[in-house]
């Protein structure tokens, strides 16, 4: 649910409130959603907090059980599969991605499973491969077959 302003404001009031002042409360560490309602926040600070309610919320689960909700994420294209975000990954899908590539090895399977990759791995990969490429093209460029022959050089041979 993207749509700001009133009109957007009110239909998550209507539609959400239960679950988004549970979740505020629980998940955001006592954060009260009365306060934005009273007038004494920021609404700009409410949509920025509300963003960050994922999935193990009520209010997730709400919008994933919103017939409107639904209908909007219907028409979106199907999301590619890839690599989980760097945001919801935690010991506990640490663990269990490793059990399960443990389990998959186990009857014979080499599986890989994908985890999350920050700025920092990213850049790291990306220098490994640019010096893997660079150093292959100087293998490439520097080495002589060995089935060429050089020639002598010219001039008196002692």
């Amino acid at each position: 649910m993207k749509s700001r302003g009133i009109p957007g404001l009110l239909t998550l009031v209507e539609k959400f409130w239960p679950a988004l002042e549970y979740d505020f409360q629980v998940h955001l560490r006592g954060l009260r959603a009365m306060d934005w309602m009273a007038g004494k926040k920021d609404w700009r600070e409410f949509y920025r907090f509300k963003d960050r309610l994922g999935p193990g919320t009520d209010y997730y689960a709400a919008m994933l059980d919103d017939p409107d909700t639904v209908e909007a994420m219907l028409k979106l294209p199907p999301a590619k599969p890839g690599a989980p975000a760097l945001r919801d990954w935690n010991w506990l899908r640490e663990t269990l991605t490793q059990m399960t590539e443990v389990i998959a090895a186990s009857g014979g399977a080499k599986v890989k499973l994908p985890r999350p990759e920050s700025e920092v791995e990213r850049r790291r990969s990306e220098r490994s491969r640019r010096v893997s490429r660079h150093n292959a093209a100087a293998l490439t460029r520097n080495s002589t077959p060995s089935f060429t022959t050089k020639k002598a050089p010219r001039g008196r041979i002692r």
